[in-house]
C-alpha cells in the first residue's frame, strides 16, 4: 500500500474515531516520554529524581501502557487484524509491534526491580534508573512512530466500516470495564513540576499532538 497517498475521506467514518482513541492514548504516552527525556537529563546533572516520579511513571508504564493502551491493540485491534489477508510487509509489521510489546512488558519489569533497588540503596542505583528510563524511552517512542506512520495509514485496507464500528465499540466496552487512576491528572501533576508547564490546554487528552495525529491519518486513509 502506498501510504504517501492522500485521497478524500469522509470525517464522520468509523476509522476516524478508532484512530483518534489510539492516537489521543499515543498522545499521552509521549507526555509521558517527553518526561522521561527531561527527568534522565535532569538526575544526569543533579543526582536525584523528582520525589515521587519513579512510582508514578512506573505506574503509568504498568497500568496505563500496558494493560489500557495495549490491552486494546492486542486484544481487539491485532486480533482482528491478525484475522485479515494482510500483505507480507503488513504481516511483517504486526508481528513486530506485538513483538515490541513484549519486549516492553520486560523493560518495565526491569525498571520495576530497579526501582525496588533504588528505594532500598539509594543514589547507588541511580546510573541504572537513568539507563532504563533512557531506554524505556527510545524504545516506546520508536514504536509509537511505527505505529502513526504505519499502523494506522494502512488499517482501512484490511478492514470493512462494520469491522470497524465493532471495534470502536469493543474499544469503548473495554475501558468501562477498567478501574484506572486518572494518569493524565497525574502527569500534569509532574509537568508543572519537572517542565514548569501549564497543562491544562491539554485537558487530559494527550494534547495538540494526538489532534495533529488523527488530521494526519485522515489525510492518509485510504
Amino acid at each position: 500500500m502506498d501510504s504517501a497517498a492522500v485521497v478524500p475521506v469522509n470525517e464522520s467514518h468509523p476509522s476516524v474515531s478508532m484512530i483518534g482513541c489510539l492516537a489521543m492514548e499515543h498522545g499521552l504516552i509521549r507526555r509521558m516520554l517527553r518526561l522521561l527525556n527531561k527527568e534522565t537529563a535532569s538526575a544526569a546533572n543533579t543526582g536525584s529524581i523528582t520525589v515521587g516520579f519513579l512510582d508514578a511513571a512506573l505506574d503509568f508504564f504498568k497500568t496505563y501502557v500496558e494493560v489500557r493502551h495495549h490491552g486494546k491493540e492486542e486484544r481487539i485491534l491485532f486480533s482482528e487484524l491478525a484475522l485479515a489477508k494482510l500483505s507480507p510487509e503488513d504481516k511483517r509489521l504486526l508481528d513486530e509491534l506485538m513483538s515490541e510489546h513484549a519486549e516492553g512488558r520486560k523493560l518495565t519489569d526491569r525498571f520495576a526491580g530497579l526501582n525496588a533497588q533504588y528505594k532500598a540503596t539509594g543514589h547507588r542505583m541511580l546510573p541504572a534508573i537513568i539507563d532504563i528510563l533512557k531506554e524505556l524511552n527510545k524504545t516506546c517512542r520508536s514504536h509509537l512512530d511505527k505505529e502513526d506512520r504505519r499502523l494506522f495509514a494502512n488499517i482501512r485496507e484490511y478492514l470493512t466500516m462494520e469491522e470497524i464500528s465493532r471495534i470502536r465499540e469493543c474499544f469503548q466496552e473495554f475501558d468501562s470495564n477498567l478501574t484506572i487512576e486518572d494518569h493524565a491528572k497525574a502527569l500534569e501533576h509532574f509537568e508543572r513540576k519537572i517542565l514548569h508547564v501549564n497543562s491544562e490546554r491539554n485537558n487530559g487528552k494527550g494534547g495538540h499532538y494526538a489532534e495533529n495525529v488523527v488530521n494526519e491519518n485522515k489525510k492518509n486513509a485510504v
